[in-house]
């Protein structure tokens, strides 16, 4: 917990600060809101009680200098587009391959884990809009 230039209260979870929710009430349970939220439409959230942490939601839509979040060069350099043996369009992002998501949107194409449905069911995904990926999910739930 640090205090601002005004006085007042911000919380700093893993390098990202967090301002008290209700400024003016002082209760055991706090709602702490990512310093973003506003700006980047940022949810991440903090919950403590009586001081000490409870709950965590951690996933920013932002990276620590408050932009975009920012993905290594080792990632990208290991990224390929391609095509399948059937002749349709795919990614290879790592070890895992992700396939044209059906329904696209004028230059916005979503791409999917090739094990997304079945009985794995992986929701991990990319977002690319022409040959660019703005978003990346890349949360697996199988090997």
């Amino acid at each position: 917990m640090v205090t601002t230039s005004r006085g007042g209260e911000r919380l700093v979870v893993g390098g990202h600060s967090f301002n008290r929710h209700t400024p003016g009430l002082r209760r055991p349970r706090t709602l702490w809101v990512c310093g973003r939220r506003s700006t980047a439409r940022c949810r991440a959230t903090v919950i403590t009680f009586e001081g000490r942490l409870v709950k965590t939601n951690l996933r920013h839509s932002h990276g620590r200098d408050g932009g975009r979040p920012r993905w290594n060069k080792y990632e990208l350099e290991d990224l390929h587009f391609g095509t399948s043996k059937r002749g349709k369009p795919m990614i290879i992002f790592g070890k895992h391959r992700f396939n044209k998501f059906s329904k696209t949107l004028g230059q916005k194409t979503r791409w999917v884990c090739y094990k997304w449905s079945g009985r794995d069911m992986c929701r991990a995904a990319l977002l690319t809009v022409g040959s660019e990926i703005v978003k990346i999910n890349n949360i697996h739930t199988h090997d």
